[in-house]
């Protein structure tokens, strides 16, 4: 016997209804061929795609479930509205199937009728009385975008309220139809009404319809009552605005003539036309700017006023300035834009093209007359703007045309060296910076210069408890360090991570200025917070001619950080090779211990840094040194199975009998990791086969504990003695036939 519920679905799938009785009826019956809630439910979504309605019946008959759903939310309702199959649609219904379940789209079974165009199935389900307002509207609007002409029709007729003539008012417009907007408008819907979307119809009609439909329906529904100025109840845009929104300047001439206000303020921030022309898209695109430029012409030509209209405080100029619309700009002020009207921080279009940098801008607006002078909310002009931004093409554009360099702002600074100017030279900002803490900081090496013959003080320290001198090194600023160095400050001075200049120029990786700064006596062997000197800095950071530099000049190769750590230490730990044969050619102590114990030699073996360990033991690294548990260089390389590392360190000399503090050899470590390549190694090269460790074992005893057959068979090879006690008095053979290591 097969598996019923395949052989259901199979059934159904090629149309053998007698089968399927079958099949039910032994389900039924209770036998052992029952059929699992699954398979009835998948056989009658295949029944309802196929079209086979007394296989509907009888699936449903056997409890089938009239609302199960396959993985994409498609039930056997949507199924079989999609296919078109309309008695099944009915009986379904009839059955109680739900028919607002959504698919994975959210499209109810009716809108999938709708949108296969089956309309026998659109009528039965609207009969069930089951559409929204909102899905209602959804439909009518997708049935004429789409041209579903018969479906639209049919929805109208079925919808006979005013509520719903005035749903559907807005997708009949859309679809060019003027006749089906007239039964709607004889039903009592109104023009003038926002829909469910905010919007009016004729709105609509602009914002989606194109040229030639455009045209003849805003014709159409203006001589059908339609109002042209905006409607304050509706709060909906007007039409001119509209035009201007959504791209549509072919009707703005005959919105005009019919007595469209081109000037009038069309929302709460203050917009005309030609302002919400000019914001039209917040991030354009070059084809756009071309576009908004031919809107804002069609508006000037229409009789716009480019001097009516805010934005926030924004006149029209403003705004085209904001938007680098450079043509739009160019127009604004031929059509006679005022160029200083002053915005509500008080800035003219000079000062947003200045901010922005828009060089082209600034100079079209010079060549228009603007005044250069005119002071923002701050106290501010042109110029001010252009010195705090180092915008050199700006600043020398606005010289020329004749901007005065005297003009204070609120601060009472002028645009010739805001900081220089003012009444203290140590006057500080809310961070601590004085006038030299903001020159330095921006690399302004006149202003510097000029600070500095002021006697403006080195040393005065900011918030984070910088010099001029950190802040230059910090930035990298060569020139500006070089002139700093030649007045008398403090070299040492720590900011408040207890860095000195030399500690942050080595930082940066700047060479030159670690130069400067150890020709002009900075001490090399000051500590950082780490206690790092300039010269572990500049290892761990592996700057090899800045560690030349310190290291000519004297810097202490001993010197030890918090953790202990010798230059030579930082240089192995970051396997720093160059770094290393620097530090030992300057005859650095190469037995020096860190607090975990480790010399460079350890930290190379741990590292796996095979060449800094071959140059260690060429100059003369002591190769017996222990860790902090005991072992020596050969330890840790066996440990980690390090095979070429053990046979240099085996070659230069290395002791294969030395013990840790757990009594290990190599060997004992070679054999506890497994390493049976290590284990051979060792043993060709005679270490001693019957050393015990603190326990009494052997590497025999260690092996065979660890079921090591192999490495067994080679220790034994190698003459290991059998016999040999640990602490328990066992021998490896005792081991072995306890099932201390047993075989493989």
């Amino acid at each position: 016997m097969g598996d019923p519920d395949k052989q259901l679905i199979a059934a159904v799938e090629i149309d053998d209804f007698t089968e399927v009785l079958r099949l039910l009826r032994e389900h039924e019956q209770g036998t052992n061929n029952r059929i699992s809630q699954f398979a009835l439910d998948e056989a009658l979504l295949v029944a309802c795609s196929a079209g086979q309605k007394r296989f509907v019946q009888e699936l449903i008959s056997a409890e089938a479930d009239v609302d199960t759903r396959k993985f994409s939310s498609l039930f056997p309702l949507m199924i079989a509205a999609k296919e078109g199959k309309a008695d099944i649609v009915r009986l379904l219904l009839g059955k109680g199937a739900h028919a607002l379940h959504k698919n994975y789209r959210e499209e109810t079974a009716l809108q999938v009728a709708l949108y296969h165009s089956h309309l026998e199935c659109t009528e039965i389900l609207q009969e069930a009385d089951t559409l929204a307002q909102k899905s209602l509207e959804r439909l009518a609007r997708d049935s004429a975008e789409h041209r579903f002409t018969e479906a639209f029709t049919l929805l109208a007729s079925h919808y006979n309220s005013q509520l719903a003539s005035q749903i559907l008012l807005v997708p009949a417009v859309i679809s060019g139809k003027t006749e089906i907007v007239q039964s709607l408008l004889d039903r009592g819907a109104d023009l003038n009404v926002t829909c469910l979307h905010g919007e009016t119809a004729p709105v609509a009609a602009i914002k989606y319809l194109r040229e030639p439909h455009l045209m003849n329906m805003v014709t159409y529904l203006v001589l059908n009552g339609a109002q042209v100025t905006r409607s304050r109840a509706a709060k909906a845009v007007s039409l001119l605005v509209a035009c201007v929104l959504y791209g549509k300047p072919s009707v703005i001439n005959f919105l005009v003539q019919i007595g469209a206000d081109v000037n009038e303020v069309v929302d709460s921030n203050g917009n005309t036309p030609i302002t919400a022309a000019i914001q039209y898209f917040e991030n354009p695109h070059e084809s756009d700017e071309s576009r908004i430029s031919d809107m804002v012409e069609i508006l000037l030509l229409v009789g716009a006023d480019p001097n009516k209209g805010r934005c926030r405080g924004d006149a029209a100029l403003h705004l085209a300035v904001r938007g680098a619309y450079i043509e739009t700009v160019s127009k604004l002020v031929k059509a006679g834009a005022k160029l200083d009207v002053q915005n509500d921080e008080g800035e003219t279009a000079l000062h947003l093209a200045v901010r922005r940098r828009y060089i082209e801008t600034v100079s079209k607006l010079i060549k228009a007359g603007a005044k250069l002078d005119v002071q923002n909310d701050e106290g501010e002009t042109a110029l001010h703007l252009a010195v705090r931004r180092r915008y050199i093409e700006i600043v020398s554009k606005l010289i020329k045309a004749g901007a005065k360099l005297d003009v204070q702002n609120d601060k009472g600074d002028t645009a010739l060296h805001l900081a220089v100017r003012g009444a203290h030279m140590e006057a500080r900002d809310h961070k601590g910076d004085t006038a030299l803490h903001l020159a330095v900081g921006r690399d302004y090496i006149e202003i510097v210069s000029e600070l500095l013959t002021a006697e403006g003080k080195l040393d005065v320290q900011n918030a984070e408890g910088d010099t001029a001198l950190h802040l230059a090194v910090r930035g990298g600023y060569i020139e500006i360090v070089s002139e700093l160095l030649t007045t008398e400050g403090k070299l040492e001075t720590r900011d408040h991570k207890g860095d000195t200049a030399l500690h942050l120029a080595v930082r940066g990786g700047y060479i030159e200025i670690v130069s400067n700064l150890i020709t002009a006596g900075a001490h090399m062997e000051a500590r950082d917070h780490k206690g790092d000197t300039a010269l572990h800095l500049a290892v761990g950071r592996d700057y090899i001619e800045i560690v030349r530099k310190l290291i000519t000049a004297g810097a202490k190769l001993e010197a030890r950080n918090d953790e202990g750590d010798t230059a030579l230490h930082l240089a192995v730990r970051g396997g720093y090779i160059e770094m290393v044969s620097k530090l030992i050619t300057a005859e650095g102590k190469l037995e020096t211990r860190d607090h975990k114990g480790d010399t460079a030699l350890h930290l190379a073996v741990r590292g796996g840094y095979i060449e800094i360990v071959s140059k260690l033991i060429t100059a003369g690294a002591h190769m017996e040194a222990r860790d902090h548990k005991g072992g020596t260089a050969l330890h840790l390389a066996v440990g980690r199975d390090y095979i070429e590392i053990v046979s240099k360190l085996i070659t230069a000399g290395a002791k294969l009998e030395a013990r840790n503090d757990e009594g290990d050899t190599a060997l004992h470590l070679a054999v506890r990791g497994g390493y049976i390549e290590m284990v051979g190694k060792l043993i060709t090269h005679e270490g001693k086969l019957e050393t015990q460790d603190h326990k009494g074992d052997t590497a025999l005893h260690l092996a065979v504990r660890g079921d090591y057959i192999e490495m067994v068979s080679k220790l034994i090879k190698a003459g290991a003695k059998l016999d040999v006690q640990n602490d328990e008095g066992d021998t490896a053979l005792h081991l072995a036939v306890r099932g201390g290591g047993r075989t493989k």
